[in-house]
């Protein structure tokens, strides 16, 4: 446990409080630092409020700003920021980071710590991207949750001082989590059950996917069993992918679960033999952490952080998500490794997981961070 050092007031801006990733991050940052003595507070501007009642039921109070436009919504969080009287501003997310840095000016008397969650590949290209890259000087702590994400930030603006960037990955509750894991059961008729958690999408790759597939064998094909969770809505497809998926649904060779993405993947994940993330666009989903707590052996696109994450032949495979040949030589290696060594990388991701993720780990990072910066 930190020890208390005194009773600083402080501030979570984000965009609102639904259930994800990012949030849930900034929820169990606010929980601890609530539970060692600081008075939080929440400020939000969406309607959505699935950890309102978790935050109240700790005393943590929640001020939702009444829906209006962005100019509006600026010098409302500006005025509740500057006559807050508050010790520390943590933001999550580029809009709430980009109006918390803009409230500081011309100056503050507060610390600011914003967040860079962003799951673009390449340096921005729009106006509007280097706006917010280049107002991260005015932060005094920029907090990635990936090294690629973090190098973009420095990339993006010369100007920061690469001290003030740090990065901590996304924290995982492992309670749920009972050990030892049994080996990997296959499905009926022998195969191996592939879970694929994410919506259809062009950036999640389905049509990619389905294009490795058919480079595969029949015999090889026949070894898996995949199922793709996600929204099977064909206005987030184009005609040619819901036709290939459509065949392949006709052929037995995928299953496509049309319900939108649920929340709780713990179980779906934990009946899995494999896990397959082929975006070609990711930050660092909560899908990655799950499987890897769970000691799943895993098939990923190399972006991101996810070649660090998912070492190659050790905890799974890598490949390229924008080149089928490169998905199916993934598939192919994975298939001809015995269900022994699918175990083995199972039990090497737990391992990795609960060093890298380890909540009590992840929250104290920021609060180490966070006392630094209200001490100096």
């Amino acid at each position: 446990m930190i020890p208390f050092m005194s009773r600083s007031r402080i501030l979570c801006v984000t965009d609102s409080l639904h259930s994800g990733s990012s949030q849930s991050q900034l929820v169990e940052i606010a929980l601890f630092l609530c539970q060692i003595g600081y008075d939080v507070e929440f400020m939000v501007y969406k309607p959505d409020d699935s950890y309102e009642y978790v935050l109240k039921q700790q005393g943590i109070a929640v001020t939702r700003i009444a829906p209006c436009n962005l100019l509006q919504r600026f010098f409302r969080i500006r005025k509740f920021i500057r006559n807050g009287g508050f010790n520390l501003v943590i933001a999550f997310h580029r809009t709430p980071s980009f109006i918390c840095e803009l409230a500081g000016l011309p100056r503050r008397s507060w610390k600011l710590v914003v967040s860079e969650r962003s799951s673009r590949r390449y340096k921005p290209h729009s106006f509007l991207e280097y706006l917010y890259a280049y107002f991260h000087i005015y932060a005094d702590s920029i907090v990635c949750n990936t090294f690629s994400n973090c190098n973009l930030i420095l990339q993006s603006n010369t100007r920061l001082d690469p001290d003030k960037v740090h990065v901590i990955y996304n924290c995982h509750d492992f309670s749920g989590w009972k050990q030892p894991y049994p080996l990997p059961t296959a499905t009926a008729g022998n195969k191996l059950r592939m879970v694929i958690a994410a919506n259809v999408s062009d950036i999640t790759n389905l049509n990619v996917f389905i294009d490795a597939m058919l480079r595969l064998t029949p015999q090889e094909r026949s070894v898996l069993h995949v199922e793709w969770y996600g929204c099977g809505s064909k206005k987030s497809c184009n005609s040619e992918v819901l036709e290939n998926v459509n065949k392949e649904i006709q052929q037995k060779k995928i299953h496509l679960m049309a319900s939108n993405l649920p929340y709780d993947l713990t179980e779906i994940i934990a009946e899995s033999d494999i896990v397959g993330l082929f975006s070609y666009k990711e930050k660092l989903p909560r899908e990655l952490c799950t499987a890897m707590a769970a000691g799943k052996p895993i098939i990923s696109a190399n972006v991101s952080d996810f070649p660090l994450l998912v070492e190659e032949g050790r905890g799974g495979f890598t490949c390229d998500a924008e080149n089928p040949s490169s998905i199916a030589d993934a598939l192919r290696k994975m298939i001809r490794i015995s269900s022994s060594q699918r175990h083995e990388m199972g039990r090497y991701n737990t391992q990795r997981a609960r060093f890298l993720f380890c909540k009590e780990h992840t929250v104290q990072r920021y609060v180490v961070l966070f006392q630094k910066l209200l001490t100096m």
